[in-house]
This record gives structure tokens, C-alpha cells and sequence, in this order.
């Protein structure tokens, strides 16, 4: 079951991968703006947090 999905996936994979790696950069730009924004809004937030105990 598991090999016939990922066989199945890979040869999706294949036919789609332009599309694929065009929706992929545009992914993690977004993934890596959305981290770095949770990471700056935790640090400030932590520090506030911090102080008031």
C-alpha cells in the first residue's frame, strides 16, 4: 500500500514538478516570513511576559 502511494506520488511528482517547484519557492518564502515573524512577536512577547513575573 505504502510503496504503490509513494510510487504513485514520485510519477506525480514527475509529470507536475515545473508547477511543482514554482508553488514550492513561493511556499517557503512565505513559510520562512511567517517563522521569522512568530520568532520576533515570541521573543518581544517572552520578554514582556518575563518582566511582569
Amino acid at each position: 500500500m505504502e510503496m504503490n502511494l509513494s510510487e504513485r506520488l514520485a510519477n506525480w511528482l514527475i509529470k507536475n514538478w515545473k508547477d511543482i517547484c514554482f508553488i514550492e519557492i513561493f511556499v517557503l518564502i512565505g513559510w520562512s516570513i511567517l517563522m521569522y515573524a512568530l520568532y520576533l512577536l515570541d521573543e518581544k512577547y517572552m520578554q514582556k511576559f518575563y518582566l511582569l513575573n
